[in-house]
């Protein structure tokens, strides 16, 4: 059975990360800091430096692969985003601590201004991760051609493959 687990990041100001705010869309005037909007996302940085985690339980079934599905609005140009994944063990990881994340991989969203678009990496890579481990993962904005805009996220979704 497929396992799929979403994340309002937009939503939720106790996401952890460094540089990520939250913005309303404004559909109306196009503005991309109303505080009026119909949207809310996750707003990146357009320095390239910030990032937010999203944190859960790997599933205790059987797992092959796991997919990212990330959901943005997009800029003018195009945005590079890259995640990450690590994975700690109830008892012998301490909750504090930074863990060591595996090698990150990319993909670049690029669409016509205030547009949905679907970013999806998959699979994931999973080294260190397997049932009932705790399961970080670390989604980044690093680059691209648009930067007058922030890079806005507005879930994320993953997906676990028996």
């Amino acid at each position: 059975m497929v396992i799929s687990r979403s994340f309002a990041l937009a939503h939720d100001a106790n996401t952890p990360g460094d540089g990520v705010r939250w913005v309303n869309i404004d559909s109306i005037d196009s503005s991309a800091y109303s505080s009026d909007g119909p949207f809310r996302v996750a707003g990146f940085k357009t320095n390239w430096s910030s990032y937010l985690v999203l944190q859960t339980v790997f599933p205790r079934s059987s797992v092959s692969s796991v997919d990212l599905n990330l959901h943005v609005i997009a800029g003018v140009g195009t945005k590079i985003y890259s995640v990450s994944t690590a994975c700690l063990t109830y008892g012998s990881s301490t909750a504090a601590s930074n863990p060591t994340y595996n090698s990150s991989q990319s993909a670049t969203a690029s669409s016509s201004f205030l547009t949905f678009s679907e970013v999806v990496i998959t699979p994931l890579t999973l080294t260190g991760c397997s049932a009932g481990k705790y399961l970080y993962v670390k989604i980044a904005n690093t680059g691209g051609t648009d930067t007058s805009y922030e890079a806005m996220a507005i879930d994320a979704e993953l997906v676990f493959h028996p």
